[in-house]
């Protein structure tokens, strides 16, 4: 699952004067022009932007950080991504911006054609460069990679150009653990989460450093609740992932017109594989009845695709545990792909007939192996990770707006506003879709995104309710649709919620109650 992060271009203007040829002595030279260079600058064909004072370094200037003297105030030039050169031409491009006749000042632009640099590296494959060009920001500009501002925006990005540099050269595990880290270095931001699970799955497990981000981002973004039921589905925890399973489609059954019934499908196939024959029967049979009605309505989409495969994958599993073993087999055998099964369930019904009949049988009903369904989805991730958009977009789109600790400040007074909120708007009918938060009105990036959590943590206390959560599909960071309440009511559920307490201790020394003078 995947949020675009666009960085809009700053740019400032002057001029390049070109040279003059030589005069007559008795004639007064003409006055020089100037002239705009020829092309697209060195910069623009490295990372796309032009060589603009980069939120980084304004940043830290604000805050006194550091201090970044004589930049360069560049012809204008627009952002123009079609302008990146690529591979070879690309280092080539990064390293004029950097170190030609006109090399970029500006401590944080420094940082960006570094990034720049990396990327242009990964398209020829070299991910050694790639990754020792990232680790190289913090020598060539040591103080500003030290400071907050720098680990809340381009230091995230580092994060994830590595481990997108690891998954292209195959190390998996490390990536998985940058994945971690992306998400443990920002936990209420909801980019860093849904971009550490695609790294979390290259090697997924469950123990507990997994369980902790897991948890955070499926909080963040309920949708990403079925990464934990895959997860939990793949390390064998059955009855787990057949409670995320579950939950994630009451979820979608409380809101109008939506269909949940997939995933209490899946929860049926991890129900009779964890030994819970009797529920797994029981919701298939509820899901297949939904499938059904939508059937007889001339509906064939995916959703009932879905409930199909994933009967089909039940029926296995009945057979199995009937005693027809090699029916099952025979059944698995017939069916290549199940593109809409969590490969943990897959594997799981893999490894339960990996032994079942005699040589000559199993030879005559080939079936992949746990492992090798496991390995399959493991090189499928990775082919997404590695295919990286048009122009390079997925992995240029990593770089992240640096904001100073003192944009939280703007949002002080409406936060800390529960009656009459002036962020949330409460629909007067249909209210299943949930109320309406937005908190742009007072600026927008990661701090309007932290001010959202917060307020309607103070919100949900106010109302006298223990938890609240955003609902599926949220677009940005600073809107989107919510329910308070307590879990079991049907409305907010435990595994998707946020306890208030927690995001108030967490995010309010970020934005203090104003006090009144």
């Amino acid at each position: 699952m995947k949020l675009k992060n666009t960085l809009a271009c700053l740019a400032a203007a002057s001029l390049v004067l070109q040279p003059v040829a030589a005069l007559a002595a008795d004639a007064p030279p003409p006055p020089a022009t100037a002239k705009a260079p020829v092309g697209p600058s060195a910069f623009v064909r490295c990372d796309g932007f032009p060589n603009k004072a980069s939120t980084l370094g304004t940043v830290a200037r604000l805050v006194a950080i550091t201090a970044v003297i004589g930049l360069l105030l560049p012809q204008r030039e627009a952002y123009d991504p079609k302008k990146r050169e690529n591979g070879a031409d690309g280092v080539k491009a990064c390293d004029e911006a950097l170190s030609g006749a006109e090399p970029a000042k500006d401590g944080g632009r420094r940082i960006e054609l570094i990034f720049g640099r990396a990327i242009h590296r990964m398209e020829m494959q070299d991910w050694d460069g790639a990754i020792a060009d990232i680790n190289s920001v913090s020598t060539d500009q040591p103080d500003l990679t030290a400071t907050l501002a720098y680990k809340q925006s381009l230091g995230l990005t580092a994060i994830e150009l590595r481990a997108m540099a690891l998954t292209g050269k195959g190390d998996f595990a490390g990536a998985h653990a940058l994945g971690l880290e992306l998400a443990n270095q920002a936990p209420f931001d909801i980019k860093a989460q849904l971009s550490s699970l695609q790294y979390l799955a290259l090697a997924r497990s469950y123990g507990p450093a997994e369980m902790v981000v897991y948890d955070q981002a499926s909080r963040a973004f309920p949708l990403a609740l079925l990464d934990r039921a895959a997860a939990r589905a793949v390390d064998g925890r059955f009855l787990e992932a057949a409670s995320d399973y579950k939950a994630f489609s009451d979820l979608v059954g409380s809101i109008p017109k939506a269909r949940g019934y997939p995933s209490l499908a899946r929860s049926a196939i991890a129900y009779r594989l964890g030994g819970n024959a009797t529920e797994g029967d029981k919701l298939l049979k509820l899901a297949l009845a939904a499938a059904e009605a939508d059937a007889a309505q001339g509906k064939t989409d995916t959703p009932v695709t879905a409930a199909n495969e994933a009967n089909d994958l039940y029926a296995i599993l009945v057979a199995l545990d009937s005693g027809q073993a090699m029916r099952a087999r025979t059944l698995f055998s017939a069916r290549t792909r199940w593109p809409t099964i969590s490969a943990g369930l897959v594997a799981g019904v893999a490894a339960r007939l990996e032994t079942v009949g005699t040589a000559a049988e199993r030879a005559n009903t080939p079936i992949p192996t746990a492992k090798e369904v496991l390995a399959a989805d493991q090189a499928r991730v990775a082919a997404q990770i590695n295919n990286t958009g048009d122009d390079n977009s997925d992995r240029f789109d990593t770089y992240r707006w640096a904001f100073a600790q003192t944009d939280f400040g703007k949002f002080a007074a409406n936060v800390w506003k529960t009656d009459k909120s002036r962020y949330v708007t409460t629909p007067k009918k249909d209210i299943e879709y949930g109320e309406f938060v937005d908190t742009s009105r007072n600026g927008t990036g990661t701090p309007a995104g932290y001010a959202l959590l917060l307020h309607l943590a103070l919100l949900t206390k106010a109302r006298g309710h223990s938890h609240f959560m955003m609902m599926p599909a949220q677009s940005t960071v600073y809107r989107g649709m919510f329910r308070t309440g307590t879990p079991g009511d049907g409305k907010v559920f435990a595994e998707m919620a946020y306890d208030p307490d927690k995001v108030i201790a967490a995010l309010s020394p970020l934005i203090p109650q104003p006090v009144k003078k």
